[in-house]
């Protein structure tokens, strides 16, 4: 139960659970308290929800917000402190907030929780938005966030970021628990702040959408976890479908909530932005124009990113082979392929290598190969990575010509016995024979069988030699071919 009274001088607020010692006051000092599991709390900060029961009590709260943002106006306050207020699900922003913003003066909304819808419409908002909770949808339309942060915040429900402007806006740890929209959205340089970071250690739990996002000049996503799908796509047309559709299915969410048209000019161009230690699962930046550096340095992809209809810049850096995880699909063979054919404009013959491996193998283990292609394709990749190792053929011809010289050897042995001593002169000219077929495949001298009591072994040694030479040959060809598309000019 909750009870109602008059402020006690000895009493003050318990503002939140974490606050064991008293040192974070309360800065609704007037308000009257209530008790609430032991302690005292003002309507503001009581995590009690049944208190908003009573309509009136609503009505207070909102007017008691507005009357503090104009003051806050009136008086040119520096900050506006709302931390660890519980907004209650029937409230509703205020037009005094945008005109608080537009002074140049800060709301502090750092943790605090808001249990209902919250929509920013057509202002400019100047808000610390750290360890916030918001556990309905949050939508922000036609804004321009300016110097706002996002740290730690913690988002349960649909978020839409639709037309916004984000001038050195800071999204660190930031949680969203479910699908969010960044559409048509502008980040600005982050130059004043003396930081490049985007998004850092951001989890986007649900499917994430940046279609026709526009991003800062060197702008970085770092340590970012994408667990759904994450589309950085360009699409001319205002409200692709799966916009439209992401926004007509937010309850009681009408079209009159959003622009009908964009003030804008579509942009596909990206002007440098690196995507750091990051993880993706399904990505799409499809029809986008990459004109300056573009790093994916040391991000892993667990499905093959789609890049159809981009183009790249020179300085484009991909992560290394073993960071595209999904080489099992068609799907994925399709989406190297665009990569591979792109590399080749630009004669960036390591990454040409890369992706061709990996649409070959992408091909090979989807099954949509013939059996005997599988095998050679299979081969290929054991043996030079498919043209990309130079150093493997030689390393198997090595093997391989040590291996055949001890079976030439155990062929001319006259017996086999554990306690005899070696014969050094038989374990040499068993090298020697495994060497002379590298040098001269397919000839066998019978002079030297005879000698060395290979006569004997004649069919099994010339099954063996036959096995050596053709290996030999394809390792050699294959460690050639390897060496002349390393180094050839184009």
């Amino acid at each position: 139960m909750i009870s109602m009274g008059l402020i006690n001088n000895n009493e003050t607020c318990h503002v939140c659970y974490e606050n064991t010692d008293g040192k974070i006051k309360c800065q609704y000092e007037k308000s009257k308290l209530f008790d609430y599991d032991g302690k005292k709390w003002c309507m503001f900060h009581n995590p009690d929800q049944n208190i908003w029961a009573n309509t009136s009590s609503i009505v207070h709260f909102n007017e008691e917000i507005e009357h503090i943002l104009k003051w806050a106006t009136k008086n040119q306050e520096e900050i506006v402190d709302f931390s660890y207020t519980k907004f209650p699900k029937e409230f509703k922003i205020p037009q005094e907030l945008y005109t608080t913003c537009k002074s140049d003066i800060s709301i502090s909304l750092k943790n605090c929780e808001f249990f209902g819808k919250i929509i920013f419409k057509s202002g400019t908002i100047n808000i610390d938005f750290s360890n916030a909770i918001l556990y309905e949808s949050v939508i922000f339309i036609d804004c321009t966030l300016k110097d706002s942060s996002f740290n730690n915040t913690n988002f349960h429900s649909k978020t839409i970021f639709t037309n916004c402007t984000m001038d050195l806006t800071i999204f660190y740890e930031t949680q969203f628990r479910e699908a969010v929209l960044f559409y048509w959205t502008t980040f600005c340089s982050l130059i004043a702040t003396e930081k490049k970071t985007v998004f850092e250690s951001v989890t986007f739990c649900k499917d994430a959408t940046f279609t026709n996002t526009v991003f800062p000049p060197d702008g970085i996503f770092k340590d970012v976890t994408f667990k759904k799908e994450v589309d950085f796509s360009y699409q001319g047309s205002p409200y692709p479908a799966r916009v439209f559709a992401f926004l007509t299915n937010l309850q009681n969410t009408t079209e009159t909530y959003f622009s009908s048209h964009f003030k804008k000019e579509p942009i596909n161009e990206v002007w440098g932005i690196s995507f750091i230690n990051c993880k993706f699962n399904t990505s799409t930046f499809e029809n986008r124009i990459f004109t300056a550096k573009t790093d994916f340095s040391s991000s892993i992809f667990y499905k093959a990113p789609f890049f159809y209809g981009c183009k790249f810049h020179q300085h484009t850096i991909f992560p290394e082979q073993r960071n595209f995880k999904d080489t099992s699909s068609l799907e994925a063979a399709h989406a190297y392929r665009t990569i591979y054919l792109e590399m080749i404009n630009l004669k960036s013959r390591d990454y040409v290598n890369m992706f061709y491996a990996l649409m070959q193998k992408s091909e090979r283990n989807s099954g949509a190969q013939p059996h005997c292609i599988r095998i050679a394709s299979w081969l290929y990749e054991k043996t030079t990575t498919y043209g990309q190792s130079i150093s493997k053929p030689i390393c198997l011809l090595t093997i391989l010509t040590i291996l055949f010289g001890v079976v030439y050897a155990l062929l001319a042995s006259p017996y086999y016995d554990s306690s005899s001593s070696i014969d050094w002169d038989i374990i040499l000219h068993g090298m020697d024979t495994s060497i002379q077929q590298i040098v001269k495949p397919f000839s066998y001298y019978a002079e030297t069988l005879s000698k060395k009591n290979l006569m004997q072994h004649t069919i099994i040694f010339k099954i063996a030699a036959m096995t050596q030479s053709i290996s030999s040959l394809s390792l050699i060809a294959l460690f050639l071919l390897s060496l002349r598309w390393k180094f050839k000019k184009d």
